[in-house]
């Protein structure tokens, strides 16, 4: 935190340094992040493999997939 932090500001400056932050946080740009994160999710997850113990035994609570 210091003297320009925007948490600090009032008024005029406040304003001037929230609008220059909040541009990448709103409308098409935060879908564009969500859709981004979606895809890499899914592409890191698919790589991953699922290690069960030698005794497992299904879970009637459980998804059978886990």
């Amino acid at each position: 935190m210091g003297d320009n932090s925007l948490i600090l500001l009032d008024g005029d400056r406040h304003q001037r340094q929230r609008q220059l932050l909040t541009p990448p946080f709103h409308g098409e740009r935060m879908r564009a992040y969500g859709q981004a994160i979606q895809e890499i999710t899914q592409q890191v997850s698919s790589e991953w493999e699922i290690f069960l113990p030698k005794n497992w035994v299904e879970s009637p609570v459980l998804p059978g997939w886990l």
